[in-house]
C-alpha cells in the first residue's frame, strides 16, 4: 500500500506514535520515527530494529 513511500513520524515512542509507526512499517513504508530518547527508542521498538526501513532520527 505504502511501497516506495516516506513517512516521517514525531512523537514516534509515545503510545499513539509507535502505533503509527509499525502500521506504515507493516504497509511497506519507510518510515522516519523523530525521538528524543535513543534508549526509549531501543525499547519500544526493540522487535523491529532491525527492518530496513525503520530510520530513527533523534
Amino acid at each position: 500500500m505504502f511501497n516506495d513511500k516516506n513517512v516521517v513520524v514525531t512523537g514516534s515512542t509515545g503510545g499513539l506514535g509507535s502505533v503509527v509507526v509499525r502500521h506504515f512499517l507493516d504497509n511497506g513504508a519507510r518510515v522516519y520515527a523523530v525521538y528524543r530518547s535513543g534508549k526509549k527508542f531501543k525499547g519500544v521498538f526493540k522487535d523491529v530494529l532491525k527492518n530496513k526501513n525503520l530510520y530513527g532520527v533523534k
